[in-house]
């Protein structure tokens, strides 16, 4: 039988290369926005259908490790159903709250990776890099809502140039959480595998 740091390491591998497809698939989607190329928004998609596959599976190998990846693995199962119904709704209202609600059930999926991780490091003796999963969290949501909040501004300067200023000021936020995101879940990696 495995040590759970090691199951938990081979599953934030899978996480992180499904956090970059994730990534990958946002500047598709946004590049095709931006341009009006519909053939790259399909891409975008298959693209980010792959990305919610590979967190999928690496939480589910990720989830005897720590109880806290189990709760991930369910939310993130929970975002890739309401992902797939804002592709398929077609009323704006709707797609607002799917929108929304995927970035919640997004947010909450990272607080348990990160709630998971930080509890496997203090079990391990590394409680400053268990600390560092509070405060990587912290960063991850507060990029991400100020995204949500430039991206919910689109909304009100629709067609103008403001509106195209406030889309890449929402990729940019987006991406630099990602950033965050990824860089952590590297060096939780390696300190798990003892690397």
């Amino acid at each position: 039988m495995e040590r759970p740091s090691i199951a938990a390491a081979q599953g934030l591998h899978k996480v992180l290369l499904g956090e970059i497809l994730l990534m990958a698939a946002l500047l598709l989607y946004g590049v095709a926005q931006l341009l009006l190329l519909l053939p790259m928004m399909y891409l975008g998609s298959l693209v980010n259908l792959a990305g919610f596959v590979m967190i999928l599976i690496g939480l589910a190998g990720a989830a005897p490790a720590h109880v806290c990846y189990r709760s991930a693995l369910w939310c993130a199962a929970a975002n890739v159903i309401v992902s797939g119904a804002y592709g398929v709704v077609t009323a704006e209202l709707f797609q607002t709250v799917l929108a929304v609600c995927s970035v919640g059930l997004e947010l909450v999926t990272v607080f348990f990776i990160c709630r998971a991780t930080a509890g496997l490091f203090v079990e391990a003796g590394e409680l400053e890099t268990a600390y560092s999963s509070a405060w990587i969290w912290r960063v991850y949501a507060g990029l991400t809502v100020l995204s949500l909040l430039s991206n919910l501004a689109i909304v009100f300067f629709y067609g103008s140039m403001t509106s195209a200023v406030l889309y890449i000021s929402y990729l940019f936020l987006r991406l630099a959480g990602e950033t965050v995101y990824l860089i952590y879940l590297v060096r939780s990696r390696r300190i798990l595998l003892g690397i």
